[in-house]
């Protein structure tokens, strides 16, 4: 299982996080840790994985990451209920700071 590089650095006013993550030509997200207001607003501009990303960087199950994010809160979930005639669908979108946030709390 590989682990999320992460970076501190110190800026005048506040402190940023710069978190590279393997497999993607993406730009390294910043992650604001300043007051709440701003928190907020960053989660909805910084990056948001996958069940089938999150399950090959962490190399477990999509079934298993499905378990440990469907209820955490701020992952966003989308999708169709169950009907007689067709079964339904939960689509996952899990922000950066949430899937940081799993991972330290599971690794102890």
């Amino acid at each position: 299982m590989r682990k999320l590089e992460i970076q501190e650095k110190e800026n005048e006013n506040e402190s940023l996080r710069l978190i590279p993550f393997e497999g993607r030509s993406r730009p390294t997200a910043r992650i604001s840790l300043g007051d709440d207001a701003d928190a907020s607003h960053s989660v909805a501009l910084e990056r948001h994985f996958t069940v089938p990303e999150v399950a090959r960087q962490w190399g477990m199950s999509e079934k298993s990451v499905r378990q440990f994010f469907v209820n955490e809160p701020g992952v966003l979930k989308w999708g169709s209920p169950e009907t007689r005639k067709k079964r339904g669908y939960c689509n996952l979108r899990i922000p950066e700071s949430v899937l940081i946030r799993v991972h330290q709390r599971r690794a102890g």
